[in-house]
């Protein structure tokens, strides 16, 4: 017996193809600091998409999905060109699986110290005006 779900084909095809080309919605909650408040939509929803992408080690957390995060625990301690190298390529690697961004460019690393680098990175993408994030890679001593 097939369901009745009160949708037209074509709204159940669109739900299908959305789920399965995992295509990120452009509303989500809004954090500011460890709360949730309102909403935010737009470049400011893929600003903050950007920021927690980039905040969280891939595969080290059941609730997160791992399509989610960057693999960076295993580049330190490595040599210093390998270590950048593998930087852009992750970071670089985690902003594309996102449907919004089309391309990153203009991606520059600086060792600020021991375990830590700043990344520059230019975001070009289909919802609005480019952006440019910056933000700092620290590994944790263990």
């Amino acid at each position: 017996m097939i369901p009745r779900t009160g949708m037209t084909q074509e709204e159940f095809d669109s739900l299908i193809e959305r789920v399965e080309n995992k295509k990120l919605g452009n509303k989500d909650y809004k954090i500011v600091g460890n709360k949730v408040k309102g909403f935010v939509d737009g470049v400011e929803n893929l600003i903050q998409s950007i920021k927690l992408n980039l905040s969280i080690e891939r595969y080290n957390h059941l609730t997160v999905s791992d399509d989610v995060g960057v693999e960076l625990e295993d580049s330190f301690g490595s040599d210093l060109n390998l270590i950048e190298i593998k930087i852009k390529s992750t970071i670089t690697e985690a902003l594309l699986a996102d449907d919004r961004i089309k391309e990153v460019s203009n991606f520059e690393l600086v060792n600020l110290g021991r375990n830590k680098y700043g990344a520059t990175i230019d975001i070009v993408n289909n919802i609005g005006e480019d952006i440019t994030i910056r933000s700092e890679v620290i590994a944790e001593d263990e």
